[in-house]
């Protein structure tokens, strides 16, 4: 039986093995052979379209609602739906006029709650970075040190209690569902 060679997005032909001979059988299927030919045509590579999937995923979800929140941060705010005056108006059907309220921000920096609860928040940031560091390093110096051995014991010992909330659930859905399942 004849094996089809592959070409893959960076223009290399190889036999087809493993994963390959997938990618093979779906260059067969015109919506996924339109979009490797268009994205080999515009350079992006199959290591570029890995390394995209985690930037576009930030995007959509972190950058996307921080700028709404950004926005909103802006506006006034309004007993109506939404709750929350527009920042852009349009002004004689000619023009866009840009209402920007800084009233939010200034009481941010005008009430003393806010700066204590910004300056805690500082010292216990430093304080567990201090207890972090001096118990980390010397924890992980041990372990460098440590026989092979001992060193698998002591990473167990490390990762283990972050087990601890997985295991309690488990315990938890078995006492809850108990024999019916």
């Amino acid at each position: 039986m004849a094996r089809e060679d592959v070409e893959f997005l960076s223009g290399e032909i190889v036999p087809p093995v493993g994963l390959e001979g997938v990618h093979a059988r779906l260059m067969h299927y015109r919506p996924y052979s339109w979009l490797a030919k268009t994205l080999r045509k515009s350079g992006i590579t199959g290591r570029g379209l890995v390394i995209a999937v985690p930037y576009i995923w930030l995007l959509l979800f972190f950058l996307a609602p921080f700028l709404i929140v950004f926005k909103l941060s802006f506006s006034e705010p309004l007993i109506a739906i939404p709750p929350y005056s527009a920042i852009l108006e349009f002004v004689d059907d000619a023009y866009i006029q840009l209402k920007l309220n800084i009233d939010n921000y200034r009481l941010l920096f005008e009430d003393s709650l806010y700066w204590m609860a910004y300056l805690s928040s500082l010292k216990i940031a430093a304080i567990a970075t201090l207890l972090t560091l001096l118990i980390g390093y010397p924890i992980a110096y041990g372990m460098i040190k440590a026989s092979p051995k001992w060193r698998f014991i002591m990473l167990m010992l490390v990762i283990l209690p972050f087990w601890t909330s997985f295991l309690i659930r488990v315990y938890a859905w078995i006492g809850i569902l108990k024999n019916e399942g």
